[in-house]
């Protein structure tokens, strides 16, 4: 029982902005909770509040995007030099930079303000998932890796527990 209360706690703090995977997967496997189920649990915890979060920013996107069109058909909005080069940076953008954003971002911001911003740039919904999931994959499951094995190295070297 306690075990399973301790999973469900992970659960709930890779759910949270800022803490997501990143942090309480290695935090669990330093106070001792098996590896494997930990990595997992903190995945699953993590990608659905990033799931939410995602579309929630494309559900605001929509709307936007919907009332620019309607002043657009009105002739209220004008389209000029910027909107073209905002046009070939996006392109440009759609083409390079998602992995890149969603793997050091992560880091960097923390998921969701990297959903947040990815979501900005492209309009795929489904690569912003993909690669938000890969990116908790890497940091979630390297960090937990690298912290149960500085555990036991450290154990080693009798510098602690």
């Amino acid at each position: 029982m306690d075990l399973l209360y301790l999973f469900w706690t992970l659960f709930l703090f890779s759910m949270i902005p800022f803490i997501e995977a990143m942090f309480s997967v290695p935090v669990a496997v330093l106070a001792g909770m098996p590896l494997g189920p930990v990595i997992i649990i903190a995945f699953i915890g993590n990608f659905i509040s990033l799931l939410v979060t995602i579309w929630i920013i494309y559900g605001v996107k929509g709307a936007v995007n919907k009332r620019k069109a309607h002043k657009e058909s009105k002739g209220t909005r004008k389209e000029g030099f910027m909107s073209k080069r905002k046009e070939r940076g996006k392109r440009l953008w759609d083409k390079f930079g998602m992995p890149g954003l969603a793997i050091i971002g992560m880091f960097f911001l923390g998921g969701h303000i990297t959903a947040l911003v990815a979501c900005s740039f492209t309009r795929n919904r489904f690569r912003v998932t993909l690669w938000m999931a890969i990116s908790i994959i890497i940091w979630g499951g390297g960090l937990g890796i690298a912290a149960y094995f500085g555990y036991d190295l450290l154990n080693q070297w009798g510098s602690f527990g």
